[in-house]
Order: C-alpha cells, then structure tokens, then sequence
C-alpha cells in the first residue's frame, strides 16, 4: 500500500509539474504574439511616416529602415543591409559610387569624417539625394546607445530658397548696374520713395543743395534735406525769405511739367526736372546747363546789340530813320484807333555846312551830338522817340501831344538849345548855334499815311526857314 501511495503522490506531481509547465509555455507564446503585433504595428506605422526613419543599435548595425527610406534611396537596398553596421553601410555605397555628398577623390576623408560626427550633431546636416532633391539629416542618440536617423525631404524649401538667393542676386546686380548707370550720367540724379524720402543718388548730385550737406542722407526726407540746405545758406534764391521759398517748393513737389532753370550758389545754371513713376516714386534730374545758358545769353546780348545797331543812328545814338518810321507807322495806327491826337517836330540846325565849314567836320560830328543830348532831354513823356532824320535834320515824335503839348515842347527845345551857347561864328542870324522847327499835330486818320504828317512838318519847317529861321511854325491837320 505505501509504494501504491507513494506513485500516486509522484503522478501528482508531475501531473501539477506538467500543468505549470504548460500554463507558462502558454502564457510566453501569448506574450510572444502581442510582441509579434507590436514590432508589427511599430512597423506599419514607422513604414507609414513621411519621413525616412532608420534605427542603429550600440554597435550601430542597422536595425530596422522604413519604405521612405527606400523611395528616396532606390538603389541602395537599405533593406538588405539589416544587421550591417553604418560604415559597411558606406562602403558599399562607395562602392556603388552613391557617395553624393563626398567630393570626389577625397571619398575616404569624407567617410573618416561622417563616422566622427556620428549621432554628435543638434543641427540638421543637409544632404543631397540622389534623385537630385536635398535631404535634412537629424541623428540621435538614445540612452541605450542606439541612434536614430531621420531624413526629411526639403528639395521644395531648397529649392524656394535657390530661387530666392538668385532673386536676391539679380536684384542685387540690377541694383548695382542701376548705381553705376546713374554714376555714370552727366546730370546729377535722386530718387525718393513714395514718402518723399531719398532712396539713391548719384556722384553727380553731391556738390548740389541739398545733398551736399554731409552726413547719412539716405532715408532722409526731402523736406529736412531742404531746411539743412537752407539753414547753410546753400540756395541763393531763397536767401532772405527761406519760409516763403520752402512753402512754394514743398506746394509744387512732383508737379513739374516743364523743366524749371535756377541759377546755383556757385553761378552754374541748372535745369531742373521731376518725373513721378507708376511706382509712386519720384525720380529728380538737374542738368548743368551754364554753356547753353551762356551762349543764349550771349546770342542775346548780340542780337540786342545788333537790334540797337540797326536802329540807332552811329553817331548820335538818338533813333535812326528806320526806327522812326517805325515808330511813327504803329503810333498813327494808334492815334486812328484810339481818335487821340499826334504830333511831329521837323527840326533843322540853321547854316549848318557854314558851321562845318568854319570848324572842321570833327567839331561840326560833336557839335550834332551835343544838340542830339539836348533834344533827348526836352523829350520827356514816355512813348516820344527823338530821331535823327539825316544830316542835321531831326524828328520828335510826340504820342498824344495835342497842339499846345507841341508849341510847349518845341519852346523847349530852342530854350534849351540857346542855354547851351555853341558859338556859330559864321552863322547870319545869331552868333551862336538856332534851330528852326516845323510842328505838324494832327488826329490819324486810317484812309491817310503816316507820311502826311510828315509832310505837313515839312512844310512847317520850309516856311519858318523862308521867314528868318531861329523859330518855329505850327500847322495843324
């Protein structure tokens, strides 16, 4: 009986060793399941990622590598590399001739390099792919010695970036060839913004107000380069009244139709240009324009001088004949339109070839001069023209002297004329130098000629010569 109860007990025994045997081999299978599922889930979702994901272990042979990493390194078989430690990794890309981002012939350097930095770099490190797109590189190291790397696609940011430093670039440059074609111009040139503040100007402009005040004048606007200007006494026109100057300048910013001519502090001429761009820019040019302004100015001068040649008589500087018809032609016009009177003093210097004669024809041209400053001098309302008619004979023209205006001023003339005194040593009516005067005053009438005036002086003048000269005769028409 002992030995029967004693197999029993052992047959329990094993029976219960068998039981927990089996209840532990069943619950490791299940546990092995779950992390089956598990590796299998991490696997999905690491494969699902956009991003390629590989994990190295402390020895760091490739554990595990994601389909984004085969997408964007096709022909490496990263997959068949599972278990192979990185830099065998390298060598059989360097191999493959899939080392992009190693210079060529420095292979091995680069390698030594890549495997020193290992999982020690914070910063993305910028690699290329081999499809030509660019990847970030981020490595990390667990505290279990493993690393992970992570590859991010940035060809699109690379490439926005490329095209933004070449925009840079061209602007730059177009910028620079835009500062060396404005240098280059032989007028001085600004540009402000759309605010009125400067944005360039060229070496032209510098010794032109207001850029020539010193300092920083980039930003600045051009009203405070102005008042700089102004406060240094730089802008010859506005000096005395700056406020007032400054005022009109500001009110016609960038209303320039027409180029305006100011003459600088240093005497050069200046036109002056603005020209509002699409941009709201506005775009100032000044053109130093002294030889041209010069030139006309000396044209002028010559043209006047020719003008007062042509008009004046040579030796006695009164009004030429040509003048006086001139002049008699558009006051008779005026007279007729206007019904207002004219008159005409025909004045002749008595015995004056005996006076030659006696003097000499050097004294006889003086002598005219001095009677010519006389004549001048009784002539004194504006509008009335003193011409030397020819020889010794001269005209007054008188506008809107009426009968008694005339005698007035032909009294005047043989009074002054008499102060004077000029001994005539060889004249039969006085020992000094006489006049005689014809006065014709009429109203214009426009089926009459100027000339009829002239006439009827004329005949004024041939009368009082017929009647002892030395005085002077009226006719009126």
């Amino acid at each position: 009986m002992a030995s029967l109860a004693l197999g029993l007990v052992g047959l329990v025994l094993v029976l219960a060793l068998g039981f927990v045997l089996w209840r532990r081999t069943s619950r490791l299978e299940a546990e092995h399941q779950r992390a089956q599922a598990a590796y299998a889930c991490l696997r999905e979702a690491i494969d699902e990622m956009p991003a390629a994901i590989e994990l190295y272990d402390a020895q760091d042979r490739l554990v595990i590598c994601n389909q984004r990493m085969e997408q964007l390194y096709p022909d490496s078989a990263r997959t068949a590399g599972v278990g192979l430690r990185y830099e065998e990794l390298l060598r059989r890309a360097q191999q493959q001739g899939m080392l992009i981002d190693a210079p060529v012939g420095q292979e091995e350097e680069w390698i030594a390099l890549r495997l020193a930095g290992r999982g020690r770099s914070n910063a993305p490190q910028l690699r290329r792919l081999p499809g030509g797109g660019w990847a970030h590189l981020y490595e990390a190291r667990t505290t279990s010695g493993c690393i992970v790397a992570v590859r991010v696609d940035v060809t699109e940011s690379v490439h926005q970036r490329q095209v933004l430093s070449a925009a840079r670039a061209e602007a730059h440059s177009a910028h620079v060839r835009l500062r060396e074609a404005i240098d280059a111009m032989p007028a001085g040139v600004a540009i402000y913004d759309e605010a009125d503040r400067l944005v360039m100007y060229n070496r032209e402009a510098v010794d032109m107000p207001p850029y020539g005040v010193g300092g920083e004048l980039i930003g600045q606007t051009y009203e405070a380069l102005l008042r700089r200007s102004l406060a240094q006494g730089d802008i010859a026109e506005a000096l005395g009244r700056e406020d007032e100057w400054l005022r009109q300048r500001l009110a016609a910013r960038g209303l320039l139709k027409v180029p305006v001519l100011r003459r600088s502090k240093d005497g050069r001429w200046m036109h002056y240009y603005e020209t509002r761009a699409p941009s709201g820019n506005l775009i100032m040019v000044r053109l130093d324009v002294t030889d041209l302004v010069e030139k006309s100015l000396e044209l002028e001068r010559a043209n006047e001088l020719l003008s007062r040649l042509s008009t004046t008589d040579s030796l006695t500087g009164l009004a030429n004949r040509r003048q006086f018809d001139q002049s008699l032609q558009t006051e008779w016009l005026r007279s007729a339109r206007n019904q207002q009177p004219i008159s005409l003093l025909m004045i002749d210097v008595d015995f004056f070839k005996r006076y030659n004669d006696h003097y000499g024809h050097l004294t006889g041209d003086a002598c005219l001069r001095q009677i010519a400053g006389i004549l001048f001098d009784c002539a004194q309302r504006s509008g009335e023209v003193v011409a030397r008619y020819g020889g010794e004979e001269f005209a007054m023209l008188l506008p809107g002297a009426d009968v008694e205006a005339a005698r007035v001023v032909a009294q005047r003339c043989m009074d002054e004329l008499s102060k004077a005194a000029i001994p005539h040593a060889n004249s039969p009516v006085a020992p000094w130098l006489t006049i005689s005067i014809g006065v014709a005053t009429a109203v214009a009438d426009q089926n009459l000629l100027p000339e009829s005036l002239v006439a009827c002086a004329d005949a004024a003048l041939y009368r009082t010569k017929g009647s002892g000269r030395a005085r002077f005769e009226v006719v009126s028409t």
